[in-house]
């Protein structure tokens, strides 16, 4: 039996891109998938400590969709979650690994991931992809994963090993050669197909044949559902209304508009506009959906009473005390399972957590999406986008 990895940092939803990547790698080359834990990024504290893969998405179910093994790292080494806290692990108790670097690949600095410390693994890195071979965009430094997957091969291994392109592990400074049985790579999110954008097409591979089968855990979606229940006023263990979700990611993106902060951002008039064009393809297919959940990185506080004003619902985890009840984890779970569970969805252009819900409100609910643009260059509000629904 052969195995291939790989290793993420950044936000959840990038992991989930990471490891949607590694998934459809293993399927292309018949390889067992080993899945690390997600890990804290910016917004979350590092006290919220790893959380495994199965405790977010059922394994079960997608081992069964897709027909390949699909195992997790703590099946094989037992994590060290105080080193993820910042306590000095003792290094001669970790184990090398030999990696390839698609990040080298693209021109980059080969990825460094905290999960690789949380296993007390020392990744020994190859720069061993020679130039343009397995470039895609090489302007925004992609790789090709098919051509990636090439390295899984006899010939290909050859080829590149050849290179003599080795460096030593992070901690140890061994030299090992990338592993044959166990591929690991340092990181697959600039690995992509055909263009860098297919996460948002409708005819991307990896979300048609993995990422729709990711499923929430059962405990996570009925949270979720009793959750939105609540904010709607229902009652938690009954049926979920129909409902419109609105993703507003702020935050980063406001702080580069050129004429100020915020004055590139879509304002609410243009928000209510897109949640109307939503609700009108909902109704012409025989459902009513007057509630909207919205979800923004927003902390302005007259920026909510705008949005309460507007009659539109959101989850205050602040004052519902998330993280006290069910860890801070759960700040990002649930808004990225509420909106994963809405009959229809509204996003912010550019933003991958929002790619990601309109991919899910596709897929399970068949449901119509659009997304709102945002400009850096623009000195008013930009129109909104027009539907991306069309485009993925």
């Amino acid at each position: 039996m052969k195995y291939v990895t790989t290793f993420a940092t950044d936000g959840f939803t990038n992991q989930v891109y990471t490891y949607l990547s590694l998934l459809y790698f293993a399927w292309y080359t018949d390889r067992t998938a080993v899945l690390p834990a997600f890990v804290p990024g910016w917004h979350l504290p590092r006290s919220a400590g790893p959380l495994s893969f199965g405790q977010v998405f059922d394994l079960d179910l997608l081992r069964a969709q897709l027909t390949i093994e699909v195992i997790e790292w703590h099946d094989l080494k037992g994590i060290v979650p105080s080193v993820l806290l910042g306590t000095e692990a003792e290094w001669e108790k970790w184990e090398t690994l030999g990696c390839w670097s698609a990040f080298s690949a693209a021109g980059r600095q080969h990825a460094r991931s905290p999960v690789t410390t949380l296993l007390k693994l020392g990744m020994r890195i190859r720069k061993s992809l020679k130039a343009d071979r397995y470039i895609l965009d090489k302007a925004r430094q992609y790789t090709d994963l098919t051509k990636l997957a090439h390295l899984g091969y006899p010939s290909e291994r050859l080829f590149a090993l050849s290179q003599n392109l080795t460096q030593p592990s992070d901690k140890n400074q061994v030299m090992l050669e990338p592993d044959d049985q166990f591929m690991c790579f340092d990181s697959l999110f600039y690995s992509t197909l055909d263009a860098v954008e297919h996460w948002s097409r409708d005819w991307d591979p990896v979300w048609n044949s993995v990422g729709r089968h990711l499923r929430w855990t059962p405990e996570i979606e009925v949270l979720a559902r009793e959750q939105v229940n609540r904010v709607f006023g229902v009652p938690d263990n009954g049926p979920t209304p129909p409902y419109i979700s609105v993703h507003l990611r702020r935050g980063d993106m406001s702080e580069s508009c050129a004429a100020g902060e915020g004055t590139c951002m879509p304002n609410n008039d243009q928000v209510a506009a897109a949640i109307e064009e939503i609700q009108d393809q909902l109704v012409e297919r025989g459902l009513h959906a007057p509630y909207v959940f919205v979800s923004s990185d927003e902390t302005n506080p007259e920026w909510w009473a705008a949005i309460r004003e507007r009659g539109w619902y959101y989850l205050d985890h602040e004052k519902e005390g998330t993280c006290e009840r069910y860890g801070c984890w759960y700040t990002v779970l649930l808004d990225s399972a509420i909106h994963s569970l809405a009959d229809g969805f509204v996003g912010t252009h550019k933003s991958t957590f929002s790619v990601c819900a309109s991919r899910r409100v596709q897929s399970w609910a068949k449901g119509p999406v659009t997304f709102l643009r945002w400009s850096q260059s623009r000195v008013t509000v930009p129109s909104p986008a027009d539907s991306e629904a069309n485009d993925g």
